[in-house]
């Protein structure tokens, strides 16, 4: 003797498999890009490491790491249970968008802040 669910209850169930599915495969795809990730940024900070322009270079890594960390972790706390396209494509590529700007950013701040400019004096008033 079998009962039967009726057909909305059944629709919600359905509903709510597919949406586990998706998303384990956004999962399994984060999980992927975090460790395409973390072999990119491993060897660029190698060769950071390793180059001969006394730390610069290495202080632009560093900074990128930063950068690219604590947007992902932002985007985590918020984005926990639904992960979108483009927060996987920030979780698989948003070290190399950091490591590329940072030099612009890092020298925008310092023609601001450290060379003389009026924001610097008036930040300092």
């Amino acid at each position: 003797m079998s009962v039967e669910m009726p057909t909305s209850e059944r629709a919600s169930t359905t509903q709510s498999d597919s949406n586990d599915v998706l998303r384990s495969d956004r999962k399994s795809r984060l999980t992927r890009a975090m460790k395409t990730n973390l072999v990119v940024s491993s060897a660029i900070g190698l060769l950071c490491a390793v180059n001969l322009d006394g730390g610069t270079l290495f202080q632009v890594w560093y900074f990128a790491m930063a950068a690219y960390w604590s947007a992902t972790l932002l985007i985590w706390s918020v984005h926990r249970k639904n992960l979108s396209r483009l927060d996987v494509f920030v979780a698989r590529w948003g070290f190399l968008i950091a490591f590329f700007t940072v030099p612009f950013l890092s020298a925008l701040f310092w023609w601001l802040y450290g060379g003389g400019a009026p924001l610097r004096d008036w930040l300092l008033s």
